[in-house]
């Protein structure tokens, strides 16, 4: 039998939050366990968690260290998996938990894109992913 307990993360700019958030809090966020979202600012309406992360080119990496961070610290129930998605995706829970069935938690399993920032010159790579990255 296959339990699904995950944590979703939703990183947000401000301006962005107040038209993408309702449409994820009227289709997915019914099917998430656990689900914060992330902002440049705390809002109690949404509410969102200021992450202390400005919004810069490099801000996206530091927002998803950020959110590693909060993952795996002792405020956060402990969970098998991380999804972290952009406000505006759309996404399918129930097929993603059958997706997730072909892995073990247990393992370091991290599916999504591979992103590259400043690679030329001494830069680094990571996960990302606008449709989301588990």
């Amino acid at each position: 039998m296959f339990m699904w307990r995950s944590h979703a993360s939703v990183p947000g700019q401000t301006v962005f939050a107040y038209l993408a958030v309702p449409v994820v809090k009227s289709t997915w966020e019914k099917d998430a366990a656990h689900l914060e979202y992330y902002s440049d600012v705390t809002d109690a309406s949404i509410p969102t968690i200021k992450l202390g992360v400005p919004n810069t080119e490099k801000g996206h990496c530091g927002k998803t260290f950020a959110i590693l961070r909060r993952f795996l610290s002792e405020a956060m129930p402990k969970v098998d998996w991380l999804l972290i998605v952009d406000d505006d995706t759309l996404i399918s829970l129930p097929r993603l938990r059958r997706l997730l069935r072909c892995y073990d938690p247990k393992e370091a399993v991290s599916l999504g894109e591979r992103y590259g920032y400043g690679l030329m010159q001494n830069g680094y790579s990571y996960a990302t992913g606008g449709g989301g990255y588990v």
